[in-house]
């Protein structure tokens, strides 16, 4: 591996998937997936787009639930040297447009029940995918995806390639992008590391996201850490914790 290589982000859940390739990393509805079983679903995620087309600098507009399907595919752009525009699955129609008529993305993905909740609305002209919710976490699969993964599909970045756009909420006035490069996001882990007040060290420690992954991109920070961490995220927004979960 390149040194430039090692610089896109996502290679770093393929050196989890090696050095703990056997514990779990992501629960999703009380269903587990280690880091092993996760970077070989990235893989085939990352070989369905390289047959769509997709390549390093191309934009992907993302409109998902909280859900293993977001990490994989999140991963998935990235990998290519592409960049994610992970949108709200709580936004209306006219704010992912406008957001859409911003960044000129090639390509979009959506859960089917964030398209659904827009009453069927096309917000993207060009090519798409339209994602059953829970289809992955039912059957463990996906049929859509190649069975096997395109070796090498790990694209080389600089350190200052973009990797993803974030969007502001719009409260002002229209939404605004914000650009965010590999090194933006390798130095937000590094600061990570000493503000969580997470014991790094254990096998076995457990982390719960309640907020948006799209926003908070707290998965690519776990992933920097060489011992192995367990996600557990809600798919919604909640007011309160069950007492019984304790996180470590």
């Amino acid at each position: 591996m390149t040194e430039t290589q090692a610089m896109n982000i996502s290679t770093l859940i393929q050196e989890q998937s090696i050095i703990n390739a056997n514990n779990c990393f992501i629960t999703d509805q009380g269903i587990d997936f280690t880091y092993g079983n996760t970077e070989n679903l990235v893989q085939r995620c990352t070989s369905l787009l390289q047959q769509k087309g997709i390549k390093k600098g191309d934009r992907v507009v993302t409109q998902m639930l909280n859900s293993i399907d977001f990490i994989l595919f999140y991963n998935a752009v990235i990998r290519l040297g592409a960049v994610i525009v992970p949108v709200g699955f709580t936004l209306k129609a006219r704010e992912v447009k406008e957001i859409i008529e911003d960044c000129k993305p090639v390509f979009f993905i959506q859960h089917k029940s964030v398209l659904d909740n827009l009453a069927g609305e096309v917000l993207f002209e060009g090519p798409s995918l339209i994602i059953e919710d829970n289809e992955l976490v039912e059957t463990g699969s996906w049929t859509f995806i190649p069975e096997t993964a395109t070796s090498n599909n790990i694209v080389e970045v600089l350190p200052d390639d973009p990797l993803g756009i974030l969007y502001s909420s719009g409260t002002t006035g229209l939404a605004k992008g914000v650009l965010l490069s590999h090194n933006n996001i390798r130095t937000n882990m590094e600061a990570a590391k000493t503000c969580y007040e997470i014991n790094f060290q254990r096998q076995d420690s457990i982390v719960f996201a309640i907020i948006t992954l799209f926003w908070i991109k707290c998965h690519f920070k776990l992933y920097y850490q060489r011992r192995s961490i367990h996600v557990h995220y809600a798919k919604i927004f909640i007011t309160g914790l069950n007492s019984n979960f304790k996180g470590r």
